[in-house]
Protein backbone atom coordinates (compact mmCIF):
# COMPACT_ATOMS: atom_id res chain seq x y z
CA UNK A 1 0.00 0.00 0.00
CA UNK A 2 1.35 3.37 -0.95
CA UNK A 3 1.55 6.23 1.52
CA UNK A 4 -0.84 8.28 -0.61
CA UNK A 5 -3.44 5.47 -0.49
CA UNK A 6 -3.08 5.29 3.30
CA UNK A 7 -3.61 9.04 3.56
CA UNK A 8 -6.73 8.83 1.37
CA UNK A 9 -8.08 5.91 3.42
CA UNK A 10 -7.58 7.88 6.64
CA UNK A 11 -9.34 10.88 5.10
CA UNK A 12 -12.32 8.85 3.89
CA UNK A 13 -12.55 6.99 7.20
CA UNK A 14 -12.85 10.41 8.85
CA UNK A 15 -15.65 11.22 6.36
CA UNK A 16 -17.31 7.92 7.30
CA UNK A 17 -17.12 8.70 11.02
CA UNK A 18 -18.53 12.16 10.37
CA UNK A 19 -21.39 10.71 8.34
CA UNK A 20 -22.23 8.27 11.14
CA UNK A 21 -22.21 11.11 13.69
CA UNK A 22 -24.49 13.16 11.43
CA UNK A 23 -26.91 10.24 11.14
CA UNK A 24 -27.01 9.88 14.93
CA UNK A 25 -27.55 13.65 15.35
CA UNK A 26 -30.33 13.67 12.72
CA UNK A 27 -32.18 10.84 14.45
CA UNK A 28 -31.70 12.48 17.86
CA UNK A 29 -32.99 15.84 16.58
CA UNK A 30 -35.98 14.21 14.98
CA UNK A 31 -36.87 12.42 18.21
CA UNK A 32 -36.58 15.57 20.30
CA UNK A 33 -38.69 17.71 18.01
CA UNK A 34 -36.74 20.09 15.76
CA UNK A 35 -36.23 19.20 12.14
CA UNK A 36 -32.80 17.73 11.28
CA UNK A 37 -32.41 19.99 8.23
CA UNK A 38 -28.78 20.87 8.96
CA UNK A 39 -27.76 17.24 9.21
CA UNK A 40 -29.68 16.36 6.03
CA UNK A 41 -27.88 19.11 4.15
CA UNK A 42 -24.47 17.93 5.34
CA UNK A 43 -25.27 14.32 4.43
CA UNK A 44 -26.43 15.44 0.98
CA UNK A 45 -23.23 17.43 0.47
CA UNK A 46 -21.17 14.41 1.57
CA UNK A 47 -23.08 12.22 -0.87
CA UNK A 48 -22.38 14.70 -3.70
CA UNK A 49 -18.71 15.06 -2.72
CA UNK A 50 -17.85 11.36 -3.02
CA UNK A 51 -18.40 11.02 -6.81
CA UNK A 52 -16.47 14.26 -7.32
CA UNK A 53 -13.56 12.84 -5.33
CA UNK A 54 -13.77 9.60 -7.27
CA UNK A 55 -13.68 11.48 -10.60
CA UNK A 56 -10.69 13.60 -9.57
CA UNK A 57 -8.73 10.60 -8.30
CA UNK A 58 -9.52 8.63 -11.43
CA UNK A 59 -8.51 11.53 -13.64
CA UNK A 60 -5.08 11.70 -11.99
CA UNK A 61 -4.67 7.91 -11.94
CA UNK A 62 -4.70 7.63 -8.15
CA UNK A 63 -7.90 5.61 -7.78
CA UNK A 64 -7.17 2.15 -6.48
CA UNK A 65 -9.73 -0.54 -5.72
CA UNK A 66 -9.36 0.00 -1.96
CA UNK A 67 -9.79 3.78 -2.16
CA UNK A 68 -12.74 3.41 -4.58
CA UNK A 69 -14.39 0.94 -2.22
CA UNK A 70 -13.93 3.32 0.71
CA UNK A 71 -15.48 6.13 -1.34
CA UNK A 72 -18.43 3.89 -2.18
CA UNK A 73 -18.95 2.99 1.48
CA UNK A 74 -18.97 6.68 2.50
CA UNK A 75 -21.44 7.50 -0.30
CA UNK A 76 -23.68 4.60 0.73
CA UNK A 77 -23.56 5.72 4.36
CA UNK A 78 -24.56 9.28 3.38
CA UNK A 79 -27.41 7.94 1.23
CA UNK A 80 -28.61 5.70 4.07
CA UNK A 81 -28.39 8.65 6.44
CA UNK A 82 -30.56 10.75 4.16
CA UNK A 83 -33.12 7.95 4.01
CA UNK A 84 -33.04 7.41 7.78
CA UNK A 85 -33.46 11.11 8.50
CA UNK A 86 -36.78 11.01 6.62
CA UNK A 87 -38.17 8.15 8.75
CA UNK A 88 -40.50 9.07 11.63
CA UNK A 89 -38.87 7.80 14.81
CA UNK A 90 -40.90 7.18 17.99
CA UNK A 91 -40.36 9.45 20.94
CA UNK A 92 -38.34 8.34 23.95
CA UNK A 93 -41.47 7.70 26.00
CA UNK A 94 -42.21 4.44 24.19
CA UNK A 95 -44.43 3.22 21.42
CA UNK A 96 -47.72 4.04 23.16
CA UNK A 97 -46.87 7.63 23.98
CA UNK A 98 -47.39 10.28 21.34
CA UNK A 99 -45.25 13.36 20.93
CA UNK A 100 -46.69 16.42 22.61
CA UNK A 101 -47.55 18.91 19.91
CA UNK A 102 -47.39 22.53 21.06
CA UNK A 103 -50.51 24.57 20.51
CA UNK A 104 -50.31 26.79 17.45
CA UNK A 105 -50.01 30.49 18.17
CA UNK A 106 -53.24 32.39 18.07
CA UNK A 107 -53.31 33.62 14.50
CA UNK A 108 -56.41 35.78 14.91
CA UNK A 109 -55.06 38.00 17.70
CA UNK A 110 -54.90 41.63 16.63
CA UNK A 111 -53.19 44.48 18.40
CA UNK A 112 -54.07 48.14 18.19
CA UNK A 113 -52.18 51.33 18.95
CA UNK A 114 -53.37 53.18 21.99
CA UNK A 115 -52.73 56.87 22.60
CA UNK A 116 -52.38 59.00 25.70
CA UNK A 117 -52.53 62.79 25.42
CA UNK A 118 -52.08 62.66 21.65
CA UNK A 119 -48.91 60.50 21.73
CA UNK A 120 -48.67 56.79 20.97
CA UNK A 121 -48.46 54.95 24.28
CA UNK A 122 -48.14 51.39 23.01
CA UNK A 123 -49.96 48.34 21.66
CA UNK A 124 -53.06 46.76 23.17
CA UNK A 125 -55.22 43.76 22.37
CA UNK A 126 -58.94 43.91 21.66
CA UNK A 127 -59.55 42.26 25.02
CA UNK A 128 -57.66 45.07 26.73
CA UNK A 129 -59.67 47.68 24.83
CA UNK A 130 -62.91 46.03 25.93
CA UNK A 131 -61.79 46.10 29.58
CA UNK A 132 -60.83 49.77 29.31
CA UNK A 133 -64.20 50.57 27.71
CA UNK A 134 -66.03 48.73 30.47
CA UNK A 135 -64.11 50.76 33.06
CA UNK A 136 -64.80 53.97 31.06
CA UNK A 137 -61.10 54.71 30.63
CA UNK A 138 -61.21 55.54 26.90
CA UNK A 139 -62.17 58.78 25.16
CA UNK A 140 -64.75 58.80 22.39
CA UNK A 141 -62.83 59.79 19.26
CA UNK A 142 -61.42 58.20 16.06
CA UNK A 143 -58.24 56.99 17.78
CA UNK A 144 -58.13 54.78 20.83
CA UNK A 145 -56.98 57.21 23.51
CA UNK A 146 -56.85 56.87 27.26
CA UNK A 147 -58.54 59.45 29.42
CA UNK A 148 -56.47 61.95 31.38
CA UNK A 149 -55.15 60.58 34.67
CA UNK A 150 -56.00 57.06 33.58
CA UNK A 151 -53.89 55.43 36.31
CA UNK A 152 -55.84 56.95 39.18
CA UNK A 153 -59.18 56.27 37.52
CA UNK A 154 -58.12 52.69 36.76
CA UNK A 155 -57.33 52.10 40.45
CA UNK A 156 -60.77 53.43 41.35
CA UNK A 157 -62.41 51.04 38.86
CA UNK A 158 -60.38 48.02 40.05
CA UNK A 159 -58.38 47.75 36.83
CA UNK A 160 -54.62 47.36 36.66
CA UNK A 161 -52.83 48.86 33.65
CA UNK A 162 -49.23 47.77 33.14
CA UNK A 163 -46.85 49.08 30.49
CA UNK A 164 -44.43 46.40 29.28
CA UNK A 165 -41.52 47.82 27.31
CA UNK A 166 -39.25 45.80 25.02
CA UNK A 167 -35.76 47.21 25.66
CA UNK A 168 -34.45 46.03 22.28
CA UNK A 169 -37.07 47.71 20.09
CA UNK A 170 -38.48 50.28 22.50
CA UNK A 171 -42.01 49.06 21.74
CA UNK A 172 -44.55 49.27 24.57
CA UNK A 173 -47.34 46.78 25.23
CA UNK A 174 -50.27 47.90 27.36
CA UNK A 175 -51.64 45.07 29.51
CA UNK A 176 -55.00 45.54 31.20
CA UNK A 177 -56.07 43.21 34.00
CA UNK A 178 -58.92 43.21 36.44
CA UNK A 179 -57.68 43.34 40.03
CA UNK A 180 -58.80 40.46 42.20
CA UNK A 181 -60.38 41.53 45.52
Amino acid sequence: MRAFDALLLALFLAFEAGALLLIAAAIQNQRSGPSPDRERLLLFLGLCLMPVCMGVLRHFGQLSLLVGGCLGVVAATCAAGLALSRVRWPTRGGAGEERAVPAPPEAGRKVYQIYYQGEVLGLITREGINRLMAAQLLKRQPTVELVDEYRARAREQGVEIRLLKNPASGQVLVKVEAKNP
